[in-house]
């Protein structure tokens, strides 16, 4: 899957594994994939207070990265 790019958004309060589970399946599978930080590239707190540091932020990853695989909005 040599050239394959996926962007994962990040935000407050996101479910630890269904950040985790398929960003680690994806990178096996060889595609480049960018976590990004809804607010900024801040570190975020997760649902069961995990800390996720994203890779960069929304604004900085959407002029690079063409596909989205996940968004969970803060409730």
């Amino acid at each position: 899957m040599a050239g394959k790019r996926a962007l994962v958004i990040l935000s407050k309060g996101a479910e630890e594994m269904e950040t985790v589970i398929p960003v680690d399946v994806m990178r096996r599978a060889g595609i480049a994939v960018t976590v990004a930080g809804l607010t900024g590239k801040e570190p975020v707190q997760c649902s069961r207070n995990v800390v996720i540091c994203p890779d960069t932020s929304l604004e900085e990853a959407s002029k690079q990265v063409s596909l989205c695989i996940s968004h969970h909005q803060a409730k």
